[in-house]
């Protein structure tokens, strides 16, 4: 599923999964088949990046990505690759980028936002003795309570991750 959606190829699916290529391929077509909006959407990311030579994190942070390399790129060969014409390796990467930056990017977001809220919610209601953030992997905040608080921290903390989510992902 995350291969697929960031632009696994046939030949890494079949690798990975040691099937032939052409079984690789008949599941990336049934998974965009069962999902369009998924290909729509993805598809879109990267055609803005190769279109503005950047992508970006989903609002309200908008944080680029920047392609310096897509300027060795003119724009009918740009067109020719994304209408299936030509394909080249150098735009194919940056389309592969270009799908999971802004997919990356609001996780991110959202980790640090939840950590900040977090932290403030710590603070403001003096629990430094009751609760401290350990740390954070990727998506996942880890966080230690004491024992007679830990099932009231849990719900608070749920909630905070819920209240950075959709600050996030609307």
């Amino acid at each position: 599923n995350f291969g697929l959606a960031y632009g696994m190829s046939k030949f890494k699916l079949s690798a990975d999964l040691d099937i032939s290529v052409k079984e690789a391929e008949n599941m990336i077509e049934t998974y965009f088949n069962t999902f369009p909006r998924i290909r729509t959407f993805l598809f879109g990311l990267a055609k803005y990046a190769l279109l503005h030579g950047y992508s970006q994190s989903f609002p309200p942070f908008l944080r680029r990505r920047y392609y310096p390399n897509i300027d060795q790129y003119d724009q009918a060969t740009i067109d020719a690759h994304l209408s299936g014409i030509v394909f080249k390796p150098g735009l194919g990467r940056i389309e592969r980028q270009a799908k999971n930056q802004p997919i990356q990017g609001a996780g991110s977001d959202l980790i640090k936002l939840a950590m900040w809220l977090v932290y403030k919610y710590i603070r403001a209601h003096n629990l430094q003795d009751k609760v401290s953030i350990l740390l954070n992997v990727h998506d996942q905040l880890t966080t230690d309570a004491e024992p007679d608080f830990a099932e009231e921290w849990a719900i608070k903390l749920d909630a905070l991750m819920c209240e950075a989510a959709l600050q996030v992902i609307p």
